[in-house]
């Protein structure tokens, strides 16, 4: 009876031991498997994060690029504004009369830098009373005479067409005295010489329906008169006006009853 009791118990552990092992090795296997899967999901995410990291790379690469490729510009536009600090200013001059008109004046007033000037800004032609006309004289000097004969021929130039021309005279502050009976004051003296001036251009073939006198005697200097008043202040300036302005520029001296006009 012993005998057989020891061999049935031994029997018995044997199958617990097997059921136990074969308990284990299911187990090792399921733990197996579920670790080959986690191995699975760790090598995808890793994919996932290598290619997100490369991805960021790519992507902080381009913006570095961006980045020096701004500041490069940058350092462009703040050099061009220090150019531009740096440069002296430029000053465009408006021209009040056609390119063709314009350069021809230019030249004009190049050619007789003693007897005239002239202003791209007001389309005016300024001649030297003193070397136009000799001293309270309304008799324009033969180099006078020469110089607007030039002007006259750009006046009626195709380009100059719908332009009219008023001229316009001006002396200093010195006192009429030695010829006082032709020119009473200084305003017959500088309306009188304008007259002048248009008769020479009138001759020179400018249309008297384009042309226009005025003056101002002593009371727009240029500059400030002296004992001996000042050459700067005897002057006749020539202006080219467009006609589209003529009535506007009639209302403006019916106004002005100083302005010394002559109809």
């Amino acid at each position: 009876m012993t005998l057989a009791s020891v061999g049935c118990v031994g029997q018995q552990g044997y199958d617990d031991l097997l059921v136990r092992y074969r308990t284990c090795e299911e187990q090792l296997i399921e733990l197996s498997a579920q670790v080959e899967e986690r191995d699975v999901q760790i090598a995808e995410m890793q994919r996932t994060m290598d290619a997100a990291k490369s991805s960021l790379s790519d992507e902080l690469a381009l913006l570095r690029q961006e980045r020096d490729k701004l500041s490069a510009q940058l350092s462009q536009a703040e050099q061009k504004i220090q150019e531009l600090a740096d440069a002296p200013p430029v000053v465009e001059v408006a021209h009040v009369v056609p390119v063709e008109v314009d350069s021809a004046l230019r030249e004009l007033a190049q050619m007789q830098p003693e007897l005239m000037t002239y202003d791209a800004e007001q389309g005016m032609v300024k001649l030297r009373s003193d070397m136009t006309f000799a001293l309270g004289s309304t008799d324009v000097k033969q180099a006078g005479v020469s110089a607007l004969g030039q002007l006259a021929g750009i006046i009626n130039i195709p380009a100059a067409a719908q332009y009219e021309v008023r001229v316009v005279g001006h002396t200093d502050n010195v006192p009429i005295n030695r010829v006082r009976e032709k020119h009473p004051t200084n305003w017959h003296l500088s309306v009188h010489r304008a007259i002048a001036v248009k008769d020479v251009l009138q001759q020179s073939g400018v249309s008297a329906t384009r042309l226009g006198v005025s003056g101002y005697g002593e009371y727009r200097p240029l500059a400030q008169n002296g004992p001996k008043g000042n050459r700067a202040n005897r002057r006749v300036e020539i202006f080219l006006v467009p006609i589209s302005a003529r009535d506007d520029a009639l209302v403006e001296l019916e106004v002005d009853p100083e302005a010394g006009v002559v109809p």
